[in-house]
Formats: structure tokens, sequence, C-alpha cells
């Protein structure tokens, strides 16, 4: 206890042991977002890859990711501490190397979501379609740029009280909010299985003539005519195998980000069983709705549909009066459900499970940004503050405070300007960190220096000579490879308006200085803190 009193900055870190089973599941799974992803998903699929079959893209993406989750699963129960991949990588690769995709993930990746999911998925899509879905009027204030600051920053205070208030609160509230989006997500997609085809273009022409808007092959029909501008043609077949690998780009961020419950791992009860298990069920239930969903807008919604309410979502916008009659939100799944009904609450909460799937992404950030930094204080790589907890609540209140101020920032930039702080990149920087999970799967069994937590982790399967968790490991990689990949050769030059990647160099060099100040400082403190890499820091 004298070596770890010295080399670490706390004997005890503070953080409470507050999560289930469920409470871990429940963290891997709504951090999917799966009714914000249904619908992004398919949209983008869509329009970026027309005539891509969905329900194979799907099952893929569920294959895939069993083994991406995998790794994370090996990972946390052979160090079973709170910091994500920082932890992993640094004893089991190199400090710099876990500093590095460190700050690129729990600070770039945090506070980038932190700052856009609020703006756009409640002010700008979630808030506007319940209007739509309620019949209210005034829904239009929610896109503007006031519209945009006072809404996102109503959702980021709550996500920030939820989060500061530890993970004791968070999970109570975590319940609350499975049960209403999971509710709201099956309602949806139970009543569009009700319907035929027929039945479904009926109720969409009927309401289409309230509005004057267009009827089902009025879309269809204007899509083809305008989409010609830039080659977009609705195709008339789905292709069984075209584009299934290429497609897993947009997919990949709403499996494998299930992953985040790392960023708590220390503070999961039993972390050895229920990381594991809470990752693969969170896949799984994703899955089994990505394929629910996709049969419904094969088979029910239509190729012509399907493509047509893409291009009406991404696409130039469409010309003409009854273009602009289109309700807020009607190119969603969530306003084709609600043609169904008749009933004002079922049409609300098939809405409103939207902004509940956006709104319990942000205190996961919260927790993501803040775990992580602790985790660079726990190792003494950062200021004394960084591993401050509150003996209250359990939670590093400074660093909370840190992300609620950088987002609120951010918040300000997207509400003045949305294409500013673009994140078309974001999610192929998580492909970068779950690759490089991969690679420390691939590696942990044959590493000597951390052979002693190799020999304690539960997961010691092998096939043959090989470890399952080098298999796995090599799957994670090949698979997040092809994401990067096939991004930077299929994603159109005109939508990297931001340059990320000399941004990400930058952060790149910021984090290897960073490393080597810190470890110049302590050294002439008399810490060495090469010490704290060969072991986990203290619970």
């Amino acid at each position: 206890m004298a070596k770890t009193g010295l080399v670490f900055a706390r004997k005890a870190s503070g953080l409470a042991k507050t999560s289930s089973l469920f409470d871990s599941f429940a963290f891997a799974f709504m951090n999917n977002g799966l009714g914000v992803c249904i619908f992004m998903n398919t949209v983008f699929i869509a329009f970026a890859f027309p005539g891509t079959d969905l329900i194979l893209a799907m099952v893929s993406a569920g294959i895939f990711n069993f083994f991406v989750l995998l790794t994370w699963g090996v990972l946390g129960s052979a160090m079973p501490r709170s910091g994500g991949s920082y932890v992993y990588n640094s004893r089991i690769i190199h400090p710099v190397v876990g500093l590095v995709f460190s700050l690129l993930e729990g600070g770039v990746v945090a506070i980038s979501w932190t700052y856009f999911i609020p703006p756009a998925y409640v002010a700008q899509i979630g808030m506007p379609l319940i209007y739509t879905l309620m019949g209210w009027s005034g829904g239009g204030w929610y896109p503007t740029p006031i519209g945009i600051f006072v809404t996102a920053s109503v959702v980021n205070v709550l996500a920030f009280v939820v989060a500061l208030f530890g993970l004791k609160v968070y999970n109570k509230v975590q319940k609350v909010c499975f049960v209403i989006a999971m509710a709201g997500v099956t309602l949806a997609f139970l009543l569009l299985s009700t319907q035929t085809h027929a039945s479904l273009v009926a109720l969409w022409n009927n309401a289409a003539a309230a509005t004057n808007s267009y009827t089902w092959d009025g879309l269809i029909n204007a899509v083809n005519s305008q989409g010609a501008a830039i080659g977009y043609a609705i195709p008339t077949t789905w292709s069984p195998w075209a584009s299934i690998l290429v497609v897993q780009q947009l997919i990949v961020g709403s499996v494998s980000t299930a992953y985040y419950t790392s960023m708590i791992g220390g503070e999961v009860k039993r972390p050895e069983r229920n990381l594991m298990l809470g990752y693969e069920l969170a896949v799984l239930l994703t899955i089994v709705f990505f394929v629910w969903a996709a049969v419904v807008y094969e088979q029910i919604i239509g190729i012509g549909m399907t493509h047509a309410l893409a291009y009406a979502t991404l696409g130039p916008p469409l010309q003409g009066l009854q273009a602009s009659n289109m309700p807020a939100g009607s190119t969603t799944n969530m306003y084709l459900a609600s043609l169904v009904t008749s009933n004002v609450a079922l049409k609300f909460l098939v809405g409103f499970q939207f902004i509940v799937f956006a709104f319990l992404w942000i205190p996961m950030n919260y927790f993501a940004f803040s775990r992580q930094l602790f985790a660079w204080g726990m190792d003494q790589l950062a200021p004394k503050w960084f591993s401050d907890i509150s003996s209250r609540w359990s939670s590093p209140y400074k660093l909370l405070v840190l992300c609620f101020v950088l987002g609120e920032l951010g918040i300000a930039i997207y509400a003045l300007n949305p294409t500013l702080l673009s994140v078309i990149g974001i999610i192929i920087l998580q492909c970068l960190v779950w690759g490089l999970g991969g690679i420390a799967c691939m590696i942990l069994p044959f590493v000597g220096k951390v052979k002693h937590l190799w020999q304690a982790c539960p997961y010691k399967w092998k096939i043959g000579w090989v470890p399952v968790a080098t298999i796995a490991g090599a799957i994670a990689l090949f698979y997040n490879a092809a994401c990067v990949y096939y991004f930077f050769t299929t994603t159109p030059p005109s939508m990297l308006s931001v340059p990320w990647g000399e941004i990400y160099v930058g952060f790149v060099f910021f984090a290897i200085a960073w490393y080597f100040f810190w470890r110049w400082k302590r050294a002439k403190e008399g810490i060495n803190i090469d010490l704290a890499f060969r072991e986990l820091p203290p619970e």
C-alpha cells in the first residue's frame, strides 16, 4: 500500500460500485440510441447507398459487433476500473497511446456529442416532430438560433445535474427513461406492423390531403425528378449483398457505442460478469429492433418511399408548394406510425421516445469525459483536482463542471452556425478507438507486463491454441478498419467541411506533450509514474 499511496493520486478512487447487471446493460443499450438511430441509420443508408438491403446490413452489423463488444468485455473483466480505453491501453500498450486516444475519445468525442445532440436531435428534430404529431402550432421556433440555444441548454443543464448526483441517481433516471423510450419505440413499430403497404399509403394520402402536401406517389415522383440533378434515382429492387460492408460505417456508431459502460467499469458490481453480459445483451436487443425496423421499411413502407423519405431528409430541399407544406418530422418513421392511431397519448409517446433516447446520451457523455480524465488524475498525469471526488455523490464534480462549460460553449457556437462544428468525422474517430481496443485485446494474452491481469480474467477461452480474445480482437480490428477505409473513400469531400484530420493530429501532439510534461513534473516531485502502469489504480 505504501507504493500505491506514492504512485497514485489517491489510496482509493472514491467512486462507488452502484451499478447492477441491469444498470450495466441499460447503460450500454441506451447509448446505442435505438429510437434515434433506427431513423438516422435508415435515411443515411438509403440516401448514400441506394438499394442496400437493410435487413442483411443490420444482421451483418450484429455479427461483427458481437465480437467488437466481446473485446470490451474481456478488457473490462481483466481491468475492472473506470476510465475505459485509457486504463486498458496505458497498461497493455503504452501510456502515451492510452493518453492520446483517451483525449480524442473522452475529450473530443464526448464534448462533441454534448454540444451536438441537444441542438440537432432535440431542438431541430424532436420538438418540431412532437408539435406535428400533437397538432400544435409553434414548433417552428425550436430550430431557430434562439430556440436551439435555449432548448439545448435546458437539456444540457438537466444532464449535468443528473451526472453530478452520481451513478446512484443516474441509474434511477435511466430506468425511467428506459421504460418510456422502449415503450415508445416498440409502440411505433407495432403500429406500423399492423399495416399493409396499401393501407399505409391510404393513411399518408389522407394526411397529405389535409395539409396540401405530397401524396405518396407524388413524393416519390418529385424525388425522382428533382434528385436527377445530383444523380439520385430511387432504385426498384433491394440489392442483396451490394454495399453490405460499405454501409457498416453508418451503423457501427449505433451498436459499438454500447462500449461506453467501460467508462464506469470500476462502478459496476461484479464487473467480470456484468460488463460482458451487459454488452452482449445490448447488442442483441439493438439488432433485434434494427432488423424489425428493416423488415417494416422493406415490406410495408416499401423501397420507393424509404428512399423518397431519405432524400427528403438529407437531400437538397424539394421545391414547390407541396414540399413547403410537408409537416415537420413527416419523413420519420414516428410520423408514419402516428398516422395509424388517433389516440393523442399514443402519438405523443411515439414521438417522445426519440427525445428520451437523445437526452440520455448527454449524461453518458458527462460520465465518459469525467471518468477518462479522472483516470489521468489517478495516474498523476494531470493536476490534482482531476482526481477530486465529491464524498456526497461519489462523482468527479470539478471535471463535470468543466464538461458543462465546454458543452455550453459548443451549443452557443452551434446555434449561431450549425455547420461550423460538424461532427461528420466523430464516429470514425470512435472506430479508431474500437480498432485499438481490438489490438489491445489481441495482444493481452501475450504481453508479459500484464500477465497477472490476463490470468485474473475469467474469459481465457481458446480455440485450439489461439485465445478467443485474440480472435475477437482481430475481427474488431478488421471491422473498424473497414469502416474507416470506406468512410474516407466514399464520403464526398464537400461533407468534410471541418478539417478533422488536421484537428486530430493537433490533439495527438498535444496529448504527447501533456504526457511528457506531467511525467517530467512528477519526476521532479520524486514520483516515478511509470510504476503506475504496471498495476491497476486502486478501487
